[in-house]
């Protein structure tokens, strides 16, 4: 969708809100998320939050999310779990959509379960990720904090 969606007349101002009765949500893939919605908004369809793993390669990285919603953190984990994408079991892969519901259950069963183990990069990261989080968080909020007070 988002690849066509520039050329199949989208831009074409008696196709907009000709889907105005439908509703769609996004399963781990790899379409651009603000593109899509940009899309679909155009057409009138109602988007649902985007299901997907904060580190599913599929979705960060092939569909350029990386870039329109910034997270160091989740690139970096897309980065460290592609091998899960390409070469891991299918039940213990971020891009498999039932993992893609429930974070903590993915990150429970990727540690615990059975399947491929965990590298030390993998199972590093993974211990580091409440401080790798903490420290993004802090820093937008630093950035927003800066943004609103000083730099208007």
């Amino acid at each position: 969708m988002a690849i066509t969606g520039g050329f199949n007349g989208v831009f074409s101002k008696k196709l907009r809100n000709s889907l105005d009765k439908h509703t769609i949500t996004f399963h781990s893939s790899g379409s651009n998320h603000l593109r899509s919605e940009i899309l679909c908004k155009r057409a009138g369809i109602t988007v649902l939050p985007h299901q997907t793993n904060r580190f599913d390669g599929v979705n960060k990285i092939a569909g350029l999310n990386c870039v329109t919603e910034p997270s160091l953190v989740d690139f970096m984990g897309s980065c460290i779990f592609f091998g899960r994408v390409t070469n891991g079991t299918s039940n213990l892969s971020p891009h498999t959509t039932p993992r893609a519901l429930d974070f903590n259950r993915w990150k429970r069963e990727i540690i615990n379960g059975a399947g491929k183990p965990l590298n030390k990069l993998q199972r590093g990261f993974l211990k580091s990720l409440p401080a790798f989080d903490f420290v993004e968080q802090s820093t937008k909020t630093v950035v927003k904090f800066t943004v609103d007070n000083f730099l208007r």
